[in-house]
């Protein structure tokens, strides 16, 4: 073999080896993108539930199409709970 042969097969193996790597860390980067996206989900039914209101009436308030102090003061609690809760 020669050695312009070896070393092209060493940096083969290593450009395969930063890939995978790479690959792990998209990986992990999209897991934890999901479980910090399935942290918000159900929050406006929380909301709902808490309060005793319309899901759909805390989505309008959320949105801005509505306006309830009350229920913006729980959805900014549950917010920041759920920011507590979210994976460093």
């Amino acid at each position: 073999m020669i050695a312009s042969e070896s070393h092209f097969k060493a940096d083969a193996a290593l450009r395969d080896g930063a890939g995978l790597a790479l690959e792990h860390v998209a990986k992990r980067s999209q897991i934890k993108t999901l479980l910090e996206y399935k942290l918000y989900r159900g929050l406006y039914s929380r909301v709902d539930r808490q309060l005793g209101v319309d899901p759909s009436y805390v989505s309008r308030v959320a949105h801005g199409k509505r306006h309830s102090p009350k229920i913006e003061r729980k959805l900014k609690a549950e917010i920041a709970r759920i920011e507590k809760l979210r994976p460093k």
